[in-house]
């Protein structure tokens, strides 16, 4: 017996043999529409469609296609029958015949056997048998024979089989490849046969009778058949015919052709009847196949009902159905369409006639899952994820030392639609191995599982993994090899209360503990003690501030300035204003900076700044620094002409000073002598007045004083008016005394007051700041948030005298 791997072949077109004509029709399986509906199974083992496994392969030895045999069963046979596409015909005793094929072996497999059979025959009726051997050819490779008919066999159907045969280990699995097999009369100059006749548009196979010399063929109802020409004569080898080939002939009745074989003598007259089929009313779906069917679609033609089914797992959404459907019919949607299967679809057929119409239910579903896999397992006490070998069916899992084995809750993740048991997140022993059962979707396939958890020894471990400060610059630098842990943090950072979170070795204790508010204004100790009980590890934290790193100027004041200064971070630059006319080559400033910081030159050093003037200002960090420029403007000379405040030692109060009606009305005690009086006058900044300020004035009656302002130019006249206060008498001016200091002041500033007293602090341009009635003892006045410069303070008290001092605030 010759070797072979597996049963596979080919069928292929219409062709003629190298001899004569071909007997066996499609001998390369290029144009097989429906080609499994060719093919049977053994008589000699009866089996389902499943035992052979027959499919179309591209892997052909010439033209497209061919096909593959792979067979599951020993003695198993297919048949290729000739009787679906060109039947009866006839072999004649005494003729000479070709029998030949291509084989190929994708794998290393059993014997071939090729067949030739008669009528599906027994034994007795076997005409050609071989057993070619793959195997010892690889590639493709021609079985090819001559063989003699001794007797005639009439009316029947041509075979040919494939047979395989267990190999010497018993397996009977193998794949074969065949291509272009044909059974070929060999000519012999005597034959006058049609071996086919078509005519355009021809929706049905000729049939052609060799006994009795009679073609039959069924053309489309509407077809004119008063002139046709036929397109398609196949004759024997070397033979003539008459009419020929595309001459047109009036087939309304039967038409004689003459045949002349290829040595001029032997004739044979052939009567073609062709016959005009009426509109057709059938609305069948005949075949529905796609690609993805794990078996034939079933075609219930009384329920109009076509099931399939698509392996599991298989997107349904988007499948392109191949529908065979009644001669000349149409349907809805059209085949080769994608269509969405994942619900029923309602195909419509309309009959060839138009009219009739059926709709049909198309149902394709997946199969159910068969797999039966533990995916995942996961218990919150895992050390680790569990390991999963899904060859030996087993799962191993560790958890840590001390944890109670009795009771675990495991989450199980399992093929999708399976089942079980015992079920996820049920509470289980795993004292021992665990038996677990998975139960595929389809119910019937199941697996056993060995789940085994095992209880970790106790861990040394005495590491810090992990240590954090939300305020930490950067992240820690652990030294594990002298269990140091350093760590840096921004200038002005309080130390005394902040939390780190650490992470230590697994199953290990930490002192203090992680996310306890913790001093680490020095450098602090850790205590690991690891899951044993036994290794303990000190371990040394230290918190370093780092230096200030600014380099602002927050503050610049000069005595002789009009304003607030402004600072400009972004553009490194401080702008200040002075009174108009001040000499700006010899001004000496008070500088405030970012904490730590230096400048250069100092605050308090006199400087020229005729031009803008360039300070350089070092951050505490002694590295970092930056150039400010200063630069000092003189104010625009005022045109103000106001007076602010008016005095005079003798009066009983506060003078009035009407700045709408430019008018300055007071009074003194009577008896006082008006005739020389000495007032002590505030003017605009900048301005001027005449008479001047602490020049003794007759103000017996009203005296004009014109106030001249900074510009020079701008003036205004002011009255001031002085009269008598009856109700007030000479002998009650107050001579007491009082204390003011520390004067200058920066913050505080103290006055001491013998008796009751109303206090009032006005700036040179006469405005109120302070004012505070019936104070009596020690005056606290916070300054701190006032402008730097100088200040009037005026007292006064209910026997109408007053006094005034001036104040600095530097």
């Amino acid at each position: 017996m010759k070797k072979f791997m597996a049963m596979s072949f080919i069928v292929s077109c219409l062709s003629l043999g190298v001899h004569g004509q071909n007997l066996v029709q499609n001998p390369g399986f290029e144009y097989t529409p429906h080609w499994d509906s060719l093919w049977v199974l053994s008589y000699v083992k009866p089996s389902t469609r499943t035992a052979v496994a027959t499919q179309v392969t591209t892997d052909a030895h010439e033209g497209t296609s061919c096909v593959e045999l792979s067979n599951t069963d020993d003695d198993k046979w297919t048949y290729f029958y000739t009787d679906v596409i060109n039947a009866p015909i006839r072999l004649m005793a005494d003729r000479s015949y070709e029998v030949s094929g291509w084989i190929r072996s994708v794998e290393a497999g059993k014997e071939a056997r090729l067949t030739l059979f008669w009528n599906n025959g027994r034994d007795d009726e076997v005409i050609y048998n071989d057993t070619p051997d793959p195997v010892s050819q690889p590639d493709w490779f021609q079985v090819q024979e001559i063989i003699t008919i001794n007797r005639d066999y009439n009316d029947g159907y041509l075979s040919l089989g494939f047979k395989t045969d267990k190999d010497d280990e018993d397996n009977v699995i193998g794949r074969l490849l065949f291509d272009q097999l044909s059974v070929t009369l060999i000519p012999d100059g005597t034959d006058a046969d049609i071996w086919a006749f078509s005519f355009p548009g021809q929706v049905l196979p000729e049939v052609i009778d060799h006994a009795s010399n009679a073609i039959s063929i069924q053309v489309p109802h509407g077809t004119d058949i008063s002139n046709l020409a036929p397109d398609h004569i196949v004759l024997s080898e070397g033979a003539s015919i008459s009419p020929s080939i595309g001459e047109a002939q009036d087939f309304s009745d039967p038409v004689v052709y003459t045949v002349t074989a290829q040595n001029g003598i032997n004739t044979r007259l052939w009567t073609v009847t062709v016959t005009v089929l009426p509109l057709n009313t059938e609305t069948d779906i005949i075949s529905f196949s796609m690609p993805e069917l794990i078996a034939p679609a079933a075609i219930n033609n009384i329920f109009h009902i076509v099931s399939g089914r698509v392996a599991y797992g298989t997107e349904v959404g988007a499948l392109v159905p191949d529908i065979g459907i009644s001669r000349g019919a149409t349907i809805y949607p059209a085949s080769g369409i994608s269509t969405d299967f994942s619900s029923p679809v309602i195909y419509t057929v309309t009959a060839e006639d138009g009219i009739t119409e059926q709709d049909w239910v198309v149902l394709i579903q997946a199969a159910p899952n068969t797999e039966t896999d533990i995916l995942s397992f996961e218990i919150p006490e895992l050390m680790a994820p569990a390991s999963i070998d899904a060859t030996q069916h087993m799962v191993m899992a560790s958890v840590p030392f001390g944890t109670d084995l009795r009771v675990l809750v495991p989450t199980i993740g399992v093929s999708e639609g399976a089942v079980i048991d015992p079920a996820s997140g049920v509470a289980t022993d795993f004292s021992d191995p665990v038996i677990y059962t998975v139960t595929a979707e389809d119910g019937t396939s199941s697996q056993e599982w060995t789940v085994s958890v095992e209880e970790a020894p106790p861990r040394t471990g005495t590491d810090i993994l992990m240590f954090s400060i939300p305020e930490l610059i950067a992240p820690a630098t652990i030294y594990q090899d002298v269990h140091l842990i350093t760590g840096s943090v921004l200038f002005g950072t309080d130390l005394t209360a902040l939390v780190p979170s650490i992470e230590i070795s697994g199953g290990a204790t930490l002192e203090p503990a992680s996310g306890e508010a913790t001093d680490f204004s020095s450098p602090v100790t850790y205590t690991v003690t690891a899951e044993d009980g036994i290794t303990v590890v000190h371990w040394l934290v230290t918190i370093q501030v780092l230096p200030n790193n600014e380099t602002d100027i927050t503050g610049f004041f000069l005595p002789e300035q009009t304003g607030v200064y402004k600072i400009i971070n972004v553009d490194h630059t401080v702008e200040i204003e002075v009174y108009a006319g001040t000499d700006l080559s010899s001004l000496t400033p008070t500088i405030s900076l970012s904490p730590g910081a230096t400048i250069s030159p100092a605050s308090g050093v006199t400087r020229n700044f005729t031009n803008p003037v360039g300070y350089l200002v070092t951050a505490q960090d002694g590295l970092t620094n930056q150039v400010w420029t200063v630069t000092v403007v003189h104010e625009q000379p005022s045109s103000a002409t106001d007076i602010t405040s008016f005095d005079i030692p003798e009066l009983s109060e506060e003078a009035v000073i009407d700045h709408a009606g430019h008018t300055v009305e007071g009074s003194v005690p009577n008896g006082t002598d008006l005739t020389a009086l000495v007032p002590s006058i505030a003017l605009s900044h900048g301005a001027t007045i005449h008479p001047e300020s602490g020049v003794a004035t007759d103000f017996s009656t009203p005296v004009t004083y014109r106030v001249t302002a900074e510009d020079g130019t701008t003036y205004r006249d002011w009255l001031v008016s002085i009269g008598l206060d009856p109700a007030v008498g000479t002998g009650n001016t107050s001579t007491e005394s009082f204390r003011i200091y520390p004067n200058p002041a920066t913050d505080l500033l103290i006055i001491e007051l013998p008796r009751e007293t109303h206090v009032r602090l006005y700036d040179l341009m006469g405005k109120l700041i302070y004012s505070q009635d019936r104070v009596r003892g020690d005056l606290p006045l916070n300054v701190s948030e006032f402008e730097r410069g100088m200040y009037i303070l005026r007292l006064s008290w209910e026997d109408g005298s007053t006094q005034q001092r001036e104040v600095i605030l530097q």
